[in-house]
């Protein structure tokens, strides 16, 4: 077994690092975009825990690292208000150079996805053990006043002796507003959102029911129910327009659409859901996994050596009695607690930080703009007062009247669509981890943020920063692919987002030549029309993009903007007269 660091070190004494004079870090688990989590050994009690720490880079504005902070205590507090054997167990929260810790239960636990990754179609009984202990937790949560708005097989975690735990109440609501009604919406993971959330509705406790329909959907199936070549958008239009898929005759597959209607009020209740999986679920004791897939013995994190003590001088009765299989998956590393997957904003403010040290930074309203890191997933984040509509065009729906879009003035004009520009600085590495790359840009005042990470399939994974207009109509795209050009040229990623991407649905336009953003050496021009969601139905509006591909080094970066085809004009406009010419690449 290969091995590895027994943890951070303080740099003064070399010793292991310490959190809150308590909980002595020994490997990681699993780095997002606001942290990392740690498998830890809490001194006091003499038991090994997860502890999340939270990261925020020295160049965030006061306020979005506030509304960071707010996050991580706002998941600590759905979770503190849910005692139940199907949730994680939250220990603690402390603090960390500043920073809020959140000290979880740590587990030898594989998630849901892992496994459906692992072994395709699961069995019946299988799924509906899993299942009931996922309706379990929802009916505490939601006894509790929680919705946990993003469930999915990712954030179902399944120890070897069949249990099953909810887990990354991140984005949970109580009171709070993080899917797509809070301050700065998140969008759960598109495939297992609900279509009333898809068409810009709020998330309510029967959204969650929808998403453990799609979980099981998923686990009998080997496939998500919707997933649209891993194009979000399409995934989120599909998800709002078209037919619920339906499972072939099984035990299960009428709990299954029973909780998949698309009408929030017809879906079963967890009770009702629990009664129906009973007469399904593995008898008591049984192995419901092949132990091969998990961890042999105690918590220790996948990877941990044997023989590992927990940090410092910890007697060895106190440590886990062992380490992973070797044959163990990754995903145990990163998923064996709630990782941070993703970066959720939070909704109206949750109150001051308990701790001392730090005068609290009063955020705005639900209107106030945030950037987002995102890994690996695409997370739609969108201002309540633009919400709805944003979601509204994600799912392909007229917002606006046909009013062709104005460039904007600066001069505080109140027309329509006049729009007073701001700078903004972002960060085109953030969700590639290979350090920062950041830019400026113009953008009009109001425009929520979002991040997320592209993958593609011939082409480099790119880094894509979104800003959305509060009315939903308009998109400004920076996106960055490092080290393009060492084995690409520009006509590749036009192929690919052809083939791939739209699936031969591009139509391109006009193609030339035109000055370089600052800081990079050359750029072309580009116009394409797609039909949104990639079919040619009348009640989804094209959308033309206007963009400038840039190269700078190796790296290929885009800055474009995207509007209805009927204003395709002012698009061309907002780029080139507004957006390209104060665009600047700062690396």
């Amino acid at each position: 077994m290969a091995s590895h660091d027994s943890g951070p070190a303080d740099g003064n004494t070399g010793e292991p690092l310490v959190v809150a004079d308590r909980y002595r870090l020994h490997v990681p688990l699993g780095t997002g975009a606001m942290g990392t989590v740690w498998s830890a050994f809490d001194d006091f009690l003499r038991r090994w825990v997860a502890v999340k720490l939270v990261y925020l880079e020295h160049a965030l504005p006061a306020e979005t690292a506030e509304r960071m902070r707010q996050r991580t205590l706002r998941e600590a507090r759905a979770v503190a208000g849910i005692s139940h054997p199907n949730v994680i167990t939250l220990h603690d929260v402390v603090t960390s150079d500043g920073e809020p810790c959140i000290v979880m239960e740590l587990l030898p636990a594989r998630n849901l996805a892992g496994l459906i990754a692992d072994l395709g179609p699961l069995s019946v009984p299988q799924v509906a053990t899993v299942a009931d202990a996922v309706a379990a937790a929802l009916e505490a949560a939601e006894a509790a006043g929680v919705t946990h708005r993003d469930v999915k097989p990712g954030n179902v975690l399944v120890c070897r002796d069949g249990r099953a735990k909810l887990t990354d109440f991140g984005i949970a609501a109580h009171a709070t507003d993080a899917t797509r009604d809070s301050g700065h919406l998140l969008l759960g993971s598109p495939a297992y959102m609900a279509p009333e959330v898809a068409s810009g509705h709020g998330a309510g406790p029967e959204a969650d029911l929808w998403g453990l329909g799609a979980t099981m959907f998923a686990a009998l199936s080997g496939h998500p129910p919707y997933d649209e070549a891993d194009d979000a958008m399409a995934t989120v239009r599909a998800v709002a327009h078209d037919p619920v898929p339906r499972l072939p005759d099984g035990p299960l597959s009428d709990i299954v659409t029973a909780l998949m209607r698309k009408d929030p009020g017809l879906r079963p209740g967890p009770p009702e859901v629990r009664q129906a999986l009973a007469a399904h679920r593995a008898a008591p004791g049984a192995q419901l996994f092949p132990e091969s897939l998990f961890p042999r013995t105690g918590v220790a994190p996948d990877g941990a050596p044997e023989s590992a003590e927990p940090p410092g001088d910890v007697p060895g009765d106190a440590r886990p009695a062992g380490g992973a299989h070797a044959g163990a998956t990754p995903d145990f590393q990163q998923e064996a607690v709630a990782a941070p997957e993703r970066a959720a904003p939070l909704a109206a403010d949750p109150g001051p930080l308990p701790f001392g040290g730090r005068d609290t930074v009063r955020t705005g309203g639900p209107a106030t703009s945030i950037a987002l890191a995102v890994t690996a997933v695409l997370l739609f984040c969108l201002s309540a007062s633009a919400g709805t509509a944003a979601t509204r065009w994600a799912a392909g729906a007229e917002i606006v009247p046909a009013t062709v879009l104005g460039g904007g003035a600066d001069d505080g004009s109140t027309g329509e669509y006049a729009y007073r520009y701001g700078s903004r600085t972002g960060n085109a590495g953030s969700t590639s981890g290979a350090g920062a790359a950041p830019f400026t840009v113009p953008v009009p005042q109001g425009w929520t943020t979002f991040v997320s990470r592209h993958d593609f399939r011939e082409l480099p994974a790119s880094t894509r920063t979104e800003y959305v207009s509060g009315d939903g109509v308009a998109v400004i795209t920076v996106e960055r692919f490092p080290d393009y050009f060492d084995h690409y040229e520009l006509d590749d990623y036009l192929d690919e987002l052809d083939t791939e991407v739209h699936r031969g649905g591009i139509e391109l336009g006009t193609r030339e030549g035109v000055d370089p953003p600052e800081g990079t050496e050359a750029a072309t021009a580009v116009r394409y029309r797609v039909p949104a969601g990639g079919d040619h139905e009348a009640h989804v509006p094209r959308r033309t993009t206007t963009a400038h591909l840039a190269r700078s080094g190796t790296e290929m970066w885009l800055v474009g903007v995207t509007v209805p085809t009927r204003d395709e004009d002012a698009g061309h406009r907002i780029l080139t007269e507004r957006v390209a010419p104060g665009f600047t690449v700062l690396g």
